[in-house]
This record gives structure tokens, C-alpha cells and sequence, in this order.
């Protein structure tokens, strides 16, 4: 990778950067460590309702990291579901068909609305995605 950036992997500068990446790698893991991500949680799923998480045919049954609500965040950020989204609006509401079809123009596999940053975003945050 240090090529990539345009040093030497022996000159001193890389020798360096190699130093300063194994140091941060190092205080990663160490500070990762017992958060709770790899905890095992048993996935029940619920009915089909908006906001819950429903499979889509053909693609997966479950939800990637349903343990991730109860992870210890990295960086001391405190509970991750001060992160959560917004809940959708009430299905008899004015909003929801505008919210619907936002969701699910953003969501074809194929469509004209999405940008191509917004679909490298989509990618990056689903970890296992076979893309």
C-alpha cells in the first residue's frame, strides 16, 4: 500500500508511515476490543411494519449486525442509538407515499435517482456486501 501513496515501503519516510499505521492499527484493536460487535444476538424477527426490518427476496433473511445497537461506540461517542434515524412517518399520514417512493427509488437495484456516491456510500457501510 505505501507505494500507492507514493513512497519507498524502505526508504526512511516509508519506514516511517509503516511505524505510524501499525501504532494506530495497534490502538484500534486495543480500544475495539470487547465492544460488543462480535456478541452473539439471537434475531426474532418482527412483522412486517414500517421501521422493522423486513428481508427482501432473493437477498438476506436477517439483518447484517443486529447486535450492533448494543455495541460500546469507538472514540467514547456514548449510546449508538442516539444515532438512529428518524422513524418513518405514520403510514396514514400525507408524507408516507412520498417517503415510500423516495425509499424504494433510492432502493432499485436499478434506477435514475440514486448518484453514484450514494451507492458507494450504501456499499461502504454494509461491511459484507458481495460487491
Amino acid at each position: 500500500m505505501i507505494p500507492l501513496i507514493g513512497l519507498d515501503p524502505k526508504s526512511a519516510a516509508g519506514l516511517k508511515a509503516t511505524k505510524i499505521g501499525r501504532e494506530a492499527a495497534r490502538t484500534v484493536i486495543t480500544e475495539r476490543a470487547d465492544d460488543g460487535i462480535n456478541n452473539f444476538v439471537d434475531y426474532t424477527p418482527l412483522p412486517p411494519y414500517p421501521g422493522n426490518y423486513i428481508a427482501t427476496p432473493g437477498g438476506q433473511p436477517f439483518p447484517d449486525t443486529p447486535q450492533a445497537d448494543a455495541i460500546r461506540l469507538f472514540g467514547g461517542v456514548g449510546d449508538v442509538k442516539r444515532f438512529r434515524a428518524p422513524p418513518p412517518p405514520n403510514v396514514n399520514s400525507t408524507g408516507y407515499e412520498k417517503f415510500l417512493l423516495q425509499v424504494k427509488e433510492k432502493g432499485a437495484r436499478v434506477n435514475s435517482t440514486r448518484t453514484p456516491y450514494e451507492t458507494e456510500t450504501a456499499l461502504y457501510w454494509r461491511e459484507s456486501s458481495p460487491m
